[in-house]
């Protein structure tokens, strides 16, 4: 039980233990003379018979002559009884001070079991988030993670690893509706590698909306037709994701997750979102071929001669891949 208990609720006890011994010990003390409830002393039944009887023993408050033996007697009886009720009346102040006290002391350990409890709840999450729980995903969060802390979502596309700077929330493969489909979803996503359906109808229903995987084309050779990766990953201690384009750097005051090159669906196919994709992108292995789907194309400036658009003049220059930056803060 001690150990359950722990330290801080044991000495309470102790100190507890201790004020008890003290009151019951006074009360054992005044033994036989502690008053009844009625303020007189404890009689035997012949005494306390004879004492009801009998009015000349009671103090002389009905105009009854006493005599001076008598009278003494009485005013005696009177002051052991006063002193028994003081006894009394210290014994009852003390047990109400103890009352007091063994309120506090629950109160007390109360708020200390609580803490306890938040302590152990704080352990488990941290447990669970530095990935020494073998239940859990591997997990890459930074050594000063905490519970509080703000955070944000974003995806790096091109990989299958999140920087040092976030967590992992899941890997997976680029996917995008088909290049020449005018229906459906602008926007990519981030599959994961293990789907999990419910009731699913066999059989493909044309009227439906479509997925395909996304390839690179016409961005770095040793990677053209190949389907891209990508990874879901959760930003530490910032609450803001800003992908900045044309730029390999952050604002100021920003902390920069990644950097890469802007992409997008073919000019001439469906349109699509731009994203930015890592400058070190990767490959899936085991792809390569020519797969009807979406696509990944570098973005640049376009100019037409006498526009006076800005990307015709510098700094931008018509023609160059424009880069990018994820950024957050």
């Amino acid at each position: 039980m001690v150990y359950l208990m722990g330290v801080p609720q044991l000495c309470l006890l102790l100190v507890l233990v201790s004020l008890c011994s003290g009151i019951f010990s006074n009360v054992q003390t005044s033994d036989s003379s502690t008053p009844n409830i009625h303020g007189y002393p404890n009689l035997e039944d012949s005494d306390r018979d004879e004492a009801r009887g009998f009015s000349g023993d009671l103090p002389n408050n009905h105009g009854l002559q006493l005599d001076d033996e008598d009278e003494s007697a009485a005013i005696g009886d009177q002051e052991s009884s006063a002193t028994r009720s003081g006894d009394y009346d210290i014994m009852k102040r003390e047990t109400y001070e103890l009352k007091v006290l063994v309120e506090s002391l629950q109160t007390e350990v109360k708020k200390m079991q609580k803490e306890q409890q938040e302590l152990t709840s704080s352990a488990a999450d941290s447990l669970s988030m530095d990935g020494t729980d073998p239940g859990s995903m591997p997990d890459e969060s930074p050594s000063n993670f905490k519970n509080n802390e703000a955070r944000s979502i974003y995806t790096r596309w091109g990989r299958e690893d999140c920087p040092s700077t976030a967590n992992t929330v899941y890997a997976g493969f680029a996917a995008g509706t088909h290049r020449e489909d005018t229906g459906g979803g602008s926007n990519y996503l981030c599959l994961p590698r293990e789907p999990i359906y419910n009731r699913p109808i066999a059989g493909s229903d044309f009227n439906r909306a479509q997925l395909f995987s996304v390839d690179y084309e016409d961005f770095e050779t040793h990677l053209d037709e190949y389907d891209a990766p990508c990874v879901v990953c959760e930003s530490i201690g910032r609450s803001t994701i800003l992908m900045v384009p044309a730029r390999i750097d952050c604002p100021e005051g920003w902390l920069r997750e990644y950097y890469g090159y802007l992409m997008s669906q073919k000019y001439s196919h469906q349109k699509s979102e731009f994203v930015c994709v890592d400058y070190n992108a990767k490959g899936i292995p085991g792809t390569g071929q020519e797969a009807e789907g979406g696509d990944f194309f570098a973005v640049e400036g376009g100019c037409f001669e006498g526009s006076g658009s800005f990307l015709c003049d510098e700094p931008y220059v018509a023609g160059y891949e424009l880069t990018c930056a994820v950024c957050s803060k």
